[in-house]
């Protein structure tokens, strides 16, 4: 209120000036600018709008003092000379509450991770005495209190460590509103007209080495960027005179980023000065921790069981995941180990998979591995929609040979039976009965021949390796069997067809020779297939 009016005025306004609730004049008031008056049309009748003019209105220093300290003001025009205004107009309107200013935050944000197997953000807190009215007695930002930390920054604090050991990242000095501007602000001073909170970040360091780089040649900038704006709504109060917020989904943050924080409070119009500056912070969702050897009460983490010659069984202890993340990504890798001498490289067999968390032992089978090579087996794993992509918690085992420990049998032995049915017309036709099972303990065979080439001296080595094993013309199951030449169960009898040498009948050396035929059963090889059961 303007003008030496309000002292004679004996309407509506107290007399003593002191008394509170009453309407004061304000101190000083200067014109900073004129406005721009809005014309209007009312019932067909054009209005032209007073001028406006923008002042700024001073107001008394804030001082120490007992009991509350205003925070929240109105405003209202009084005519200066009443003798020159109708009594209608000697009061004008009331202002909206225009807070006077706002205290910061008297400590830094608190920092927490919000994890979810979909998303993960990070949640502030910070005092805001806006449901719940200041302490009393007063207490000033300039005088320092004590400062719970809690035990969540204690573990954030020794995620730092290794970085703080070696100087790489930036020592923050603690900040004071000792000896200030806002030395004798109150805590939570104008608080209750808060509506609005707003955060700034800046990369200080990193994890990683590539990115520290990047910071030391200005490829990345350790600046201040605000945020913007969050909405202050009950459900982000507490009986406890704290605020939660979320960080905007907006703020572009890199993963695995070391950050401090800053926070400030308002009404979108009017802000309070930053607060206290955080403690570092790791962007970054925690990675999923390998368990020990000794947790499991194992002598290696990562174990193998050999099923077969091209398969092997996986076993490790799960993964324990952060708080709030139950979904796990595995990574199983079989990496063969190249000799000195050789010249070609094998690629790994990879599988990954998804699973949940439920403690114990995982296994898992690996398959088309290469026969009496020597394996190392890894695993590792991250999360499936959350946090970096890269891969944690590597374990492995020792140097496994891919054989089973226990050889399986070799494949039956096919036998040659005497034919009890009449001969043959034409000698040169080759026929012979043979019995063997087609399949035994889940393998099947396949009969094939070779002629035998060199004389009986050769060994049966030799001999496999100067012929060239072929399957026959027709194989043609004759009966189930009776029992075996040595005795046992019963076996199959298959007449077997070979190609006719009618053509080398004049050839007689030739046509010995390829009257001397071998058999052998070949195993239809599958992954889980031994390499002692190739051949019999």
């Amino acid at each position: 209120e303007v003008g030496p009016a309000l002292r004679d005025f004996q309407g509506s306004w107290p007399r003593k000036l002191q008394e509170e609730g009453a309407w004061k004049r304000v101190p000083v008031v200067r014109q900073l600018g004129r406005g721009l008056g809005e014309s209007y049309t009312a019932k067909g009748i054009a209005f032209t709008a007073p001028e406006e003019v923008i002042v700024s209105a001073e107001l008394s220093d804030l001082k120490p003092g007992k009991g509350k300290l205003p925070d929240v003001v109105r405003f209202r025009l009084c005519a200066r000379d009443r003798s020159k205004a109708h009594p209608c107009c000697w009061a004008g309107g009331i202002s909206e509450p225009v807070p006077l200013t706002f205290a910061p935050p008297r400590r830094p944000p608190r920092i927490q991770r919000i994890l979810s197997d979909d998303r993960w953000n990070l949640s502030f807190s910070i005092e805001l005495f806006k449901a719940n009215p200041p302490p009393s007695p007063i207490h000033y930002l300039g005088i320092e209190e004590e400062d719970d930390t809690d035990s969540e920054e204690e573990e954030e604090e020794k995620e730092l460590a290794e970085l703080r050991t070696a100087n790489f990242l930036p020592e923050i000095s603690k900040a004071s509103w000792e000896d200030g501007k806002l030395h004798f602000m109150p805590h939570g001073y104008g608080h209750r007209m808060v509506t609005m909170v707003q955060v700034r970040f800046a990369l200080q360091s990193s994890i990683l080495p590539e990115m520290r780089k990047a910071l030391e040649k200005d490829v990345l900038d350790s600046d201040w960027h605000e945020t913007s704006f969050v909405e202050i709504h009950s459900k982000n109060l507490n009986r406890s005179s704290k605020c939660s917020f979320e960080l905007p989904t907006t703020a572009e943050l890199l993963d695995s980023g070391v950050y401090v924080f800053q926070v400030r409070v308002g009404n979108g119009k009017n802000w309070s000065q930053w607060s206290h500056t955080s403690k570092a912070f790791l962007f970054q969702v925690p990675p999923p921790v390998a368990p020990t050897a000794a947790s499991l009460k194992v002598q290696r983490p990562v174990n193998v069981e050999v099923i077969s010659a091209t398969a092997a069984r996986v076993v490790w202890g799960d993964f324990k995941p952060a708080l709030g993340l139950t979904m796990l990504e595995y990574e199983v890798k079989a990496t063969p180990e190249q000799g000195a001498g050789s010249s070609k490289a094998f690629p790994p067999q990879t599988v990954t998979f998804e699973h949940r968390f439920r403690g114990g032992f995982i296994e898992h089978e690996l398959y088309n591995l290469l026969p009496f090579t020597y394996y190392i087996f890894s695993v590792q794993a991250r999360y499936p929609k959350v946090g970096s992509r890269m891969w944690a918690g590597q374990q492995q085992s020792e140097p496994i040979i891919v054989e089973p420990a226990v050889a399986y049998q070799d494949p039956p032995t096919p036998m040659p039976v005497l034919e009890q049915s009449e001969a043959v017309a034409d000698s040169m036709s080759c026929y012979t009965v043979i019995e063997y099972p087609c399949e035994e303990e889940g393998m099947q065979y396949d009969l094939e021949y070779a002629h035998v080439l060199g004389d009986e001296a050769d060994t049966a080595e030799l001999r496999s390796i100067n012929s060239l094993w072929r399957a026959p013309v027709e194989v043609k199951l004759i009966d189930l069997g009776r029992s075996g030449n040595a005795g046992g169960n019963p076996q199959p009898r298959w007449r077997v067809q070979l190609p006719e040498i009618t053509n080398l009948r004049n050839d007689v050396l030739k046509l010995a020779l390829l009257q001397r035929v071998r058999f052998r059963l070949r195993a239809r090889i599958t992954p889980e297939g031994s390499t002692s059961r190739w051949w019999s």
